[in-house]
């Protein structure tokens, strides 16, 4: 995330981002909330994934500090013939939902790397749903939008999870018995 978004959400956006933000921007897996004035809800995830890598195998360091893989899974994705090379990435999302003290004005702030765009239509979508269902009741309205928001970002951790394990599975042969 560049320095220029960073401070454009923090100091004009969405202030109340800033926690959630640092989080993120230090790798740290955090979730918080509180019903003060303004009520926040705010979560920072993070997970690993696979990811195509062009070079030899390798952990990156991008996002915080490495994903420290076994060596005889390192060794066997370094003896893998499989094209494209693979290496562990560790993708950090977070997710910061605020309000006021009657639910009537929300902002909310999704940074994530794994979340693709028809994935951000659908949310914007169901929050909408959400809001005119509970028009008379937001403070209901804004904790169903917090988990829906939180529910996709969780199916897509889930996703990548597997996918890597399906991958691994092949690399170190151990669905040879099925």
């Amino acid at each position: 995330m560049s320095k220029e978004l960073v401070e454009l959400l923090v100091f004009v956006l969405h202030p109340e981002s800033v926690d959630c933000l640092a989080n993120h921007l230090l790798g740290f897996s955090r979730y918080s909330s509180h019903a003060k004035e303004p009520w926040l809800a705010r979560i920072t995830l993070r997970s690993w994934r696979l990811e195509d890598y062009a070079g030899d195998w390798a952990c990156s360091e991008n996002e915080g500090d490495p994903i420290l893989v076994p060596d005889k899974v390192k060794e066997a994705l370094m003896n893998s013939k499989l094209d494209p090379a693979k290496r562990v990435a560790p993708p950090l999302s977070s997710i910061v939902i605020s309000t006021n003290a009657f639910g009537d004005f929300t902002k909310t702030t999704i940074v994530s790397k794994i979340m693709p765009g028809s994935k951000l239509r659908y949310a914007g979508n169901k929050a909408q749903e959400l809001w005119r269902m509970f028009v008379h009741q937001p403070q209901t309205a804004r904790c169903l939008v917090f988990l829906l928001l939180l529910e996709l970002l969780i199916l897509e951790i889930e996703k990548q999870y597997r996918d890597a394990a399906d991958y691994l599975i092949g690399i170190l042969r151990l669905d040879v018995g099925l």
